[in-house]
């Protein structure tokens, strides 16, 4: 109640995080694999025995790691609706805002810029992914088995990356 108050009084959105049924959710046991430079990343998890593979062309920043699964309700999103084993989308990102913070000091920050961001979670049984990227490109989403998911892996760092 008196978050929501405070919300309305400082013109501010409530952080809110729920399923993004773009992406397929990671399995129980799904370990992750990343491939990134600058601008770019791909991601690679197992889902429904099968490999999701994920090319994001216009990622602003990610991390990886802890918490755990046992321990995901130590994150700060667990109380918004974040859920093991799940890929997700948050609204009105803290992190988004911290990041559009953090560049107020550059000579031509423009606070609108960060609007055209999305931050992204996925989480898995060992770790959590997250990244905030430009909400204007669509991610490249593949399906594949797990021959076709090696060769295809290769195949988007040798055209997108090299």
């Amino acid at each position: 109640m008196y978050l929501d108050l405070w919300c309305k009084l400082f013109n501010q959105q409530t952080e809110t995080i729920t399923n993004d049924s773009r992406f397929p959710d990671p399995d129980v046991i799904s370990y992750f694999k990343i491939y990134a430079d600058e601008h770019r990343l791909l991601l690679q998890y197992s889902s429904d025995e099968k490999i999701a593979i994920v090319y994001f062309s216009s990622i602003l920043i990610f991390k990886f790691g802890i918490p755990n699964d046992e321990a995901i309700h130590g994150h700060p999103l667990f109380s918004k609706g974040l859920e093991p084993y799940q890929a997700q989308i948050v609204t009105n990102s803290s992190w988004v805002d911290q990041l559009e913070k953090q560049n107020r000091v550059h000579p031509g920050h423009d606070k609108k810029m960060f609007e055209g961001y999305e931050h992204l979670v996925f989480t898995g049984q060992d770790n959590i992914f997250e990244c905030v990227v430009a909400n204007s490109v669509d991610p490249e989403i593949h399906i594949a088995d797990e021959t076709q998911a090696q060769n295809l892996w290769q195949k988007i760092i040798r055209n997108r990356f090299e």
